[in-house]
């Protein structure tokens, strides 16, 4: 089948001067419209010349408006076109100008008969774009974070835990208390993830001793404990935490330290960051691995110094 649209146009006689210039625009736009005036010369059979329009049409457009509607001729050419639409022969369809939907048959009232101003270049064109099949629906677009599919591993906690959860790792300079202090609305605007859901999200990191919220007044403030990273940095950012843990006890007990400045360890580990050093010391310190001491002018990391004990002798032991 040719690709250009093939349109029969019926419509009433009184109709004539309403129909013929949106014939010509659409015949304009590439459409080949079959227009009765341009179709039946003088000694033609109407009927024959119908039919010929009708068996070759891609589309079947009724032109329905008061005069139209109970026309012995415009009916036919309505049941022809019902009958090819049924076929999968060609696309019926209707517009109305100045008729309501109650007044059209039970038939089309079943149908999307929308209200066009033919006088209108705007409702025509729109018109003309569904009949070459042009599709005003958006493209879609890729799911927001919030509902994509949850890393392996954390199937216990709910969606918007995990989302509040991945901002707040991905967005921490340090991985240390209070890094970073944030709020719902900045949240909600960084992730897409509603404000009720935010909310949500960390009231269930509270209840599981992850985050904290201010006890200021009329405040919503609220950051992550250095639990949080230990629960989710390793789900979000490029290294293992309890790998870098399992190295850094390695190398304090084969070196046999037993107490050490943070500042000091760091050497030991030039390739690290504040960041990935914190979360390592983070879950030393959260699974009581280590003496961990805290204190002013530790920053940028999360204790000033720690020692070794027989606990960190075991963990070290336990992953040889």
């Amino acid at each position: 089948m040719d690709a250009t649209p093939q349109l029969y146009f019926a419509h009433a006689s009184e109709n004539h001067a309403m129909a013929k210039p949106v014939a010509e625009r659409m015949r304009a736009k590439g459409i080949n419209v079959w227009f009765d005036e341009w179709e039946i010369g003088i000694g033609d059979s109407i009927r024959r010349k119908m039919e010929d329009g009708l068996s070759t049409c891609t589309h079947f457009l009724v032109l329905l408006t008061p005069e139209a509607l109970g026309k012995p001729w415009v009916e036919t050419e309505i049941d022809a076109g019902f009958i090819r639409s049924v076929g999968g022969e060609s696309h019926f369809m209707g517009i109305r100008a100045g008729v309501a939907v109650k007044n059209l048959s039970p038939f089309l009232q079943t149908l999307h008969c929308p209200e066009i101003d033919l006088n209108n270049d705007e409702d025509v064109d729109g018109l003309i774009a569904k009949i070459h099949g042009v599709s005003n629906k958006p493209p879609l677009g890729s799911k927001p974070s919030y509902v994509q599919s949850k890393p392996a591993g954390l199937s216990g906690w709910s969606q918007s835990a995990v989302a509040v959860a991945e901002h707040l790792v991905r967005t921490s300079k340090n991985g240390v208390m209070h890094d970073p202090q944030t709020d719902p609305d900045t949240v909600s605007a960084a992730t897409g993830l509603p404000v009720e859901d935010v909310r949500l999200g960390v009231m269930d990191l509270k209840d599981a001793g992850l985050v904290e919220e201010t006890a200021e007044h009329n405040s919503d403030r609220f950051w992550a404990k250095p639990a949080l990273f230990v629960e989710f940095d390793k789900h979000f950012l490029d290294f293992n935490n309890r790998d870098d843990a399992v190295k850094i006890v390695h190398r304090l007990v084969n070196d046999k330290i037993k107490k050490i400045a943070i500042t000091d360890l760091a050497i030991l580990f030039p390739e690290w960051s504040p960041r990935r050093m914190n979360s390592a010391l983070n879950y030393l310190d959260g699974a009581n691995h280590i003496n961990s001491f805290h204190g002013i002018g530790s920053a940028p990391y999360a204790m000033s110094h720690l020692n070794v004990t027989d606990r960190t002798m075991r963990f070290a032991r336990e992953n040889a």
